[in-house]
């Protein structure tokens, strides 16, 4: 999708020559269905990811220094919750090839769903 811009979809007049208030366009949050957060939901993830999503099988994408901090509280929630998981430390950029190297490494897994733990980057990589 080269020269795709979102932009181009949501404004069709040009946002170049007209603001996106001059041509009535809406305003637009494009986002994931369930965003949760708030303190100590990280333990409370196996619930989320079995009610919602209804995985029994998940990958968990997550930066090595922030499985050493959050790891045993990931673990126990996704046990809690009946939810296996296949852990893959994220290499810092979500390039294409992160990316194939992920796939590749749960290619036989069958996962239900992917949690990509950390930041933008991370949740990115996830998504690929």
């Amino acid at each position: 999708m080269s020269g795709f811009l979102h932009g181009d979809v949501y404004n069709p007049v040009g946002s170049a020559k007209f603001p996106k208030e001059a041509c009535g366009c809406p305003k637009v949050f494009i986002a994931p269905p369930h965003y949760i957060q708030g303190p100590h939901v990280l333990g409370s993830i196996g619930r989320y990811v079995g009610k919602i999503l209804n995985a029994k099988k998940v990958g968990i994408l997550i930066p090595d220094f922030l499985k050493g901090l959050f790891g045993e509280t990931l673990t126990a929630s996704l046990k809690e919750a009946g939810i296996d998981s296949r852990w893959e430390a994220f290499g810092g950029i979500p390039s294409q090839k992160e990316i194939g190297r992920v796939v590749e490494a749960w290619k036989n897994e069958n996962l239900d769903a992917v949690l990509g733990v950390g930041g933008g980057s991370c949740n990115d990589c996830g998504k690929g």
